[in-house]
């Protein structure tokens, strides 16, 4: 398949072709019931960036819902074809989004077993995301503030990356209204948990490096996250699993948020409490140089700690 350069491109069950022409039935049980699962992740150079992890995450939901097995190879496939397209269109960065959704029929009792799940990617051209390696100084620029919004979420919504992101919708649309960035969902007693779309990382007065929340919160594995793991254990360093609260936030001498698209963004403030925003700059810089080090885009010696 030959496109236009920089053009958005579609894959959809197999087939690659321009976004424009791509369409979804509306039969499609995602539109008429949010039956979706889906993952976000860029693709350079031809490299889907941290595949192995995108795809275990959305296979282990396939599984949970107890939709048609087997798609492990037909994804990897699927991926591979795709980002060979990205590729010859143009080198990148693309933001590549594969849902998968329950199949076609409008029925609300048919039977998981009985349907055969569609697969929807869509790449489209960004350059707004950590393989660009701003500077420090527009990190600053860019730091965002966070509202703490009580999470009134149903539990399968924090560990599973479904289409029902509806309340996070809403909660960021009431976020900018007050004039905030974002939001962060926080528990009835006050523990941090993400903001509506990435995982939130701070540096305590110690220079450990953590991530919010605990390990007990039930919210949805963080990929970046994993890759940070993986890539500081290569030099001894590690990232801890501690709960952040919104009565403690001085604990945090700097906070960022970390997706695996954008990469991390410095926070400036969450509710009232304001941070050092040259000290978040300054470790969303060192996060976005391990995270293109490890994508394999340049060797970095970046540490996290001052």
């Amino acid at each position: 398949m030959s496109a236009p350069a920089n053009q958005p491109l579609a894959l959809v069950n197999g087939c690659v072709m321009p976004l424009a022409n791509a369409a979804v039935s509306l039969h499609d049980r995602g539109l008429h019931f949010g039956c979706a699962v889906f993952e976000t992740l860029l693709v350079h150079n031809g490299q889907a960036i941290a595949w192995d992890l995108h795809r275990s995450r959305l296979c282990d939901a396939l599984e949970h819902f107890g939709w048609a097995k087997g798609h492990d190879s037909i994804l990897n496939h699927e991926a591979v074809m795709l980002a060979k397209a990205c590729r010859q269109a143009a080198a990148g960065p693309w933001v590549v989004k594969v849902l998968v959704t329950e199949g076609s029929n409008p029925s609300f009792e048919a039977q998981s077993e009985d349907l055969k799940p569609c697969r929807y990617w869509t790449a489209t051209p960004n350059s707004s995301n950590y393989l660009m390696r701003p500077s420090v100084a527009s990190l600053s620029l860019a730091a965002v503030s966070l509202r703490p919004v009580l999470d009134a979420r149903a539990m399968m919504l924090r560990s599973m990356k479904t289409t029902a992101y509806l309340a996070s919708r809403m909660v960021l649309l009431d976020a900018r209204r007050m004039g905030f960035d974002d939001a962060a969902f926080v528990t009835g007693s006050g523990e941090i948990l993400e903001s509506t779309s990435a995982s939130l990382l701070w540096l305590d007065a110690d220079d450990g490096l953590l991530a919010t929340p605990g390990p007990e919160a039930g919210c949805l594995p963080s990929v970046s996250i994993a890759r940070l793991r993986q890539a500081l254990a290569q030099g001894g360093g590690c990232v801890v699993s501690r709960e952040l609260s919104v009565h403690n936030l001085e604990r945090a001498r700097a906070v960022v948020v970390v997706s695996s698209v954008r990469g991390a963004r410095a926070v400036r403030a969450i509710g009232g409490h304001a941070f050092d925003t040259q000290s978040s700059a300054e470790l969303a810089h060192r996060i976005n140089e391990l995270l293109c080090a490890q994508a394999g885009f340049g060797q970095s010696s970046a540490k996290v700690n001052p």
